[in-house]
């Protein structure tokens, strides 16, 4: 965490991330977008946090013929079936 000073008396803590490009299989729809790790964190410990939602940024939803592009969505992690980092993925182009 870094301390960031912005002109005032207060500090505001500024926590580093590390963007991760996946895709998640929910029940009726495919995401392709970037969660954003902790740096002690690997992808199961993000999932295993008690928060009941994933935030998604630069986002694009496929459901039937259909495409949504968001730069934020949040998911419930119980409607989450599988989720894979993009890059470990082989033959599969990122739609």
């Amino acid at each position: 965490m870094t301390r960031v000073e912005t002109f005032s008396k207060y500090f505001t803590e500024v926590v580093s991330k590390t963007p991760l490009r996946v895709i998640i299989q929910c029940p009726d729809a495919r995401i392709h977008g970037t969660i954003h790790l902790n740096p002690a964190n690997r992808l199961s410990d993000e999932l295993n946090e008690a928060d009941s939602f994933l935030p998604v940024t630069d986002a694009r939803v496929i459901q039937d013929d259909e495409k949504l592009e968001t730069g934020f969505i949040s998911v419930n992690k119980q409607y989450i079936l599988w989720i894979v980092p993009s890059e470990d993925l082989q033959g599969v182009a990122d739609d």
